[in-house]
């Protein structure tokens, strides 16, 4: 018994941690929506810009006063800039949680292996109607945070690949930020298949 409480105090502990780093993700990337809703249209704005000053001769207000819209595309890119600043901060809270969820799964495959012989293969597989086995919640943990780090992956690497250069990617940024259906339904799946042991152990600590 003391091996299984071990264990299954570690698991309940790994999954609460994992729910708390899931739940900041989601919030973290739909406060980052309205930051890229407006990236996005500071980014339709200069192209207008551009776009205005490359048929100057078109524009009436642009014959008396050629270097406006020099100026105002440096206004627009500082904007940008400090948006793309306060998307990066995000960015870092979340590979900080993603970090924390990686600590959880390996302290947690860490206290298994320390007690698998005493533990057993038999009860490290067995399954009952409301409890996965040990060794599924391991992999469960594992694929979470490969996912939540693929998906912080993924972010970072729309924001360094941005160039002011092709402002029809920034427009689309809102559509590529947002976390899609299959990435809310993987996790909730996994939370889902863990909740009767968690309020179980929870129950009995």
């Amino acid at each position: 018994m003391p091996a299984e409480d071990t264990i299954y105090k570690q698991m309940l502990k790994a999954y609460k941690s994992a729910e708390q780093q899931i739940a900041l993700l989601q919030e973290s990337i739909q406060e980052c929506q309205s930051l890229v809703e407006s990236l996005s249209n500071l980014a339709e704005q200069l192209q207008c810009c551009r776009c205005a000053a490359a048929d100057h001769e078109g524009v009436l207000l642009l014959t008396a006063y050629p270097d406006l819209p020099g100026r105002m595309e440096v206004k627009l890119v500082q904007s940008m800039e400090g948006i793309l600043c306060k998307l990066q901060v995000k960015l870092e809270t979340l590979q900080s949680a993603r970090t924390k969820l990686y600590y959880q799964y390996t302290h947690a495959l860490s206290s298994y292996q320390k007690i698998s012989q005493e533990f057993g293969v038999q009860k490290a597989t067995q399954r009952t109607a409301t409890w996965p086995s040990i060794v599924d919640m391991l992999q469960w943990l594992w694929e979470i945070d490969r996912q939540y780090a693929s998906i912080c992956a993924n972010r970072q690497w729309i924001l360094d690949t941005l160039s002011y250069d092709r402002l029809g990617e920034i427009q689309a940024l809102p559509s590529r930020w947002k976390l899609n259906s299959s990435d809310k339904n993987f996790f909730q799946d996994i939370l889902a298949h863990v909740s009767f042991f968690m309020a179980d152990v929870a129950g009995h600590s």
